[in-house]
């Protein structure tokens, strides 16, 4: 299976999307910070990036998920949000983010978003 990393600032998130995708066989990593999704990213080499696109300490996870393709151009990165707005759509699709999931979410939505992200290339590839 596929190597996860989750990115949120909310621990419940974190837990109940890592708790799900342990039992489906994936590796996960998680991280509550920008700043720590990008030094786990480094040294975790994750197939798949799961980002809250509005983190607390220093921005959003389009960023991480910037700084980590640039070190694996491969990364696919699901975007999740409680903020949806035309900005977002705007970011993701200009990021090269496979997709975004608005909360609050159904485990079997990111599920279903995971799977596909993971079995299919990068948007514009």
């Amino acid at each position: 299976m596929a190597k996860v990393l989750i990115v949120d600032d909310e621990s419940s998130y974190l837990h109940y999307i890592s708790a799900h995708l342990v039992r489906e066989g994936h590796e996960v990593e998680t991280a509550a910070s920008g700043e720590e999704g990008i030094r786990v990213g480094f040294t975790f080499a994750p197939d798949l990036l799961i980002a809250d696109w509005l983190l607390e300490d220093d921005g959003a996870g389009i960023r991480v998920a910037e700084v980590l393709r640039q070190r694996n151009p491969a990364l696919r990165t699901i975007l999740i949000t409680g903020f949806s707005s035309e900005q977002v759509r705007e970011k993701a699709a200009s990021s090269h983010v496979f997709c975004y999931v608005e909360k609050p979410f159904d485990m079997d939505e990111l599920a279903g978003a995971v799977r596909e992200a993971l079995a299919t290339g990068l948007p514009g590839d």
